[in-house]
């Protein structure tokens, strides 16, 4: 009978016994344990570590420039606010650009940030190996 090993342990289980994903072979309890989370990290299993590493690669990068863009969303309207009509105008405008900067915070860290976790706290895996008795 032929054993493979588990992607995401490491067991060794009879390969009648086990999933198959798109990294290799998934044990009985790390696939309940997948399908308990709802999809919250069972996907990870299913795309390659290339892909991974690039998807989280690209959310840390879109958050980052998130971050630069909301900064920018702060100070111009401060900036033009004090050129137009002094300190008071700068205020109202500080006041608006907080609010255009929160909410692009808010967007960057609900998808780009997730995107980034998501993808990036999944270890490196293990090619498939495939035993024989």
């Amino acid at each position: 009978m032929a054993e493979v090993i588990c992607v995401r342990c490491g067991a060794t289980v009879p390969a009648a016994r086990a999933d198959i994903v798109g990294t290799g072979y998934r044990c009985d309890t790390c696939s309940v344990q997948a399908e308990v989370s709802e999809g919250v990290d069972a996907v990870t299993d299913h795309i390659d570590p290339a892909a991974r590493q690039r998807l989280a690669s690209q959310g840390k990068q879109k958050f980052f420039a998130a971050v630069a863009m909301a900064a920018t969303v702060l100070a111009i309207p401060s900036v033009v606010g004090y050129a137009v009509g002094g300190p008071l105008f700068a205020l109202f405008g500080g006041v608006l650009g907080l609010y255009g900067g929160g909410q692009v915070i808010g967007t960057a860290s609900e998808t780009y940030y997730a995107q980034w976790k998501r993808y990036g706290k999944v270890p490196q895996l293990p090619a498939a190996r495939l035993r024989k008795r």
